[in-house]
């Protein structure tokens, strides 16, 4: 019996050891494909904060204080990656629907069947657009190029 439990024991320690095919191939691993494409690298300290198979998140462990880089997020379908979205806070609070926000940029793209980008899709939500200083009722999509400005301008790295 004893026997029995340790090689269940070893079985379960491997299988929480193993890392998931999904998560190798589009977290790290997919990092030099990013950097070609101009996305963000994913850091090599965040941690998968969730996995459904279809949905893949990696944070940062910790509380956000002041600006930064708050996500990256896979969207799989049929094995292959779908979509990419990156979401980066600012210092400066606006209201929508009753609630206070930080500022926030997402700088995302969908990808073919060759792992390369079909479109992309960045957004900036907050009150003023930065780039034309003009009021900003909701979503603003904006230029990769614009969001990288707004980022950096917020003083994050990546």
């Amino acid at each position: 019996m004893k026997k029995y439990c340790l090689i269940l024991l070893i079985g379960l320690l491997a299988a929480c050891n193993s890392e998931d095919p999904i998560v190798k191939k589009y977290g790290l691993d997919f990092n030099q494909n990013r950097q070609a494409i101009g996305l963000p690298p994913l850091q090599s300290t965040w941690k998968v904060v969730k996995n459904d198979q279809v949905i893949v998140r990696w944070a940062p462990e910790g509380n956000l204080n002041g600006p930064g880089y708050i996500h990256k997020e896979v969207t799989i379908k049929n094995d292959k990656i779908y979509s990419e979205e990156n979401r980066f806070e600012g210092k400066s609070k606006y209201t929508r629907d009753g609630t206070d926000y930080n500022e926030e940029v997402y700088i995302g793209c969908y990808f073919d069947d060759k792992a390369q980008v079909s479109e992309w899709n960045c957004i900036f939500k907050g009150t003023r657009n930065p780039i034309n200083g003009l009021a900003s009722e909701g979503d603003t999509r904006i230029t990769v190029k614009q969001a990288d400005s707004i980022v950096m301008a917020w003083g994050v790295k990546y």
